[in-house]
């Protein structure tokens, strides 16, 4: 299938779901406003991806790798960033070929998203598994957070904006701002959630007093689509 989204986090929700439900390896490029139609008609015939559900079903009983394209449409930079997503299966090797989409296995690399975020498997704890109230009880699950050199930029940001606050206190208001918005996505809040954790220290440091501000943080709920055709994210384009 195709899932065509122009929010971040629809698209990272939409790719983490595919591959907690089997998928084992990807590929992904960047391609431009112009090449877009042609990439996608390409793909769509080599990986099957007009499939319906009860068809990827079928085909997955049988043994036969199935596959999904996950297209986030970047409003900002006016540039496409295309997923491939395929699961094991007696097809795979067809699929592997050598090519600009060759494909790898899930972590080798790791998917990342923007360059801000990466994919990356977990341990859960016994607690949590015991939580009836979940689809699934597996020991290990698949989450998102961001990358180290983004966590360590946005640490970086508030440390300075702590110690600039009496001349300049817009720049905290912002990084809260920031951090807000972020996906709402287990991984990354807990991320936020240590970041918050060290501003407080740092105010608490240097000014012996409470923070001005508070984080509120939303959850996200479960999108399949931003869209429902590339017609739709074309129309997006920039003139």
């Amino acid at each position: 299938m195709i899932y065509y989204c122009y929010r971040k986090p629809t698209a990272m929700q939409r790719i983490q779901f595919i591959v907690s439900r089997g998928a084992t390896h990807h590929a992904q490029m960047t391609i431009p406003l112009k090449s877009i139609e042609a990439v996608v008609k390409k793909l769509t015939l080599r990986y099957d991806l007009n499939l319906s559900k009860d068809q990827k079903y079928k085909r997955k009983k049988e043994g036969q790798s199935v596959a999904d394209l996950v297209i986030f449409f970047d409003i900002t930079d006016q540039l496409y960033h295309l997923f491939i997503l395929v699961t094991e299966g007696d097809s795979l090797a067809s699929f592997t070929q050598s090519g600009y989409d060759k494909l790898s296995p899930i972590n080798e690399p790791r998917i990342i998203f923007t360059e801000r975020y990466e994919l990356v498997r977990t341990t859960r704890k016994k607690s949590a598994m015991a939580n009836k109230g979940r689809s699934h009880n597996d020991p290990e699950t698949w989450t998102w957070r961001m990358t180290k050199a983004y966590y360590d930029s946005i640490k970086s940001y508030f440390e300075k904006a702590v110690i600039v606050h009496p001349k300049d206190p817009s720049q905290l208001a912002k990084g809260v701002y920031i951090l807000e918005r972020m996906a709402g996505l287990r991984g990354v809040r807990q991320q936020i959630g240590l970041l918050w954790a060290h501003t407080l220290t740092c105010w608490k440091h240097a000014y012996k007093a409470e923070m001005p501000h508070t984080l509120t943080l939303g959850f996200m709920r479960a999108v399949e689509h931003d869209a429902q055709s590339l017609a739709e994210l074309m129309a997006l384009h920039k003139q």
